[in-house]
């Protein structure tokens, strides 16, 4: 199973309500950034965790607040 990093947040301007406020975590300095079990994810977040506070705020370019960081499977589109 290949595990992710999400990063949920709560964006504080009213007009950005709509806007998704979920962050994949997919890569890190240009490599992909995948799990194989959830402690390796988690260590990584602990080891990690001012520096996914701070691509969060760049990313969303506004103030905001971090509800949760999880790991997460990834799930394959399945062919229909």
């Amino acid at each position: 199973m290949k595990i992710f990093i999400l990063i949920l947040v709560i964006l504080t301007n009213p007009q950005d309500q709509e806007k998704n406020n979920i962050l994949e975590i997919i890569s890190y300095r240009g490599q992909p950034l995948v799990f194989e079990s959830y402690e390796q994810c988690f260590s990584h977040i602990e080891n990690h965790l001012e520096e996914l506070h701070n691509f969060s705020r760049e990313y969303f370019n506004q103030p905001l607040t971090i509800e949760q960081i999880v790991c997460a499977p990834k799930i394959e589109s399945a062919d229909v």
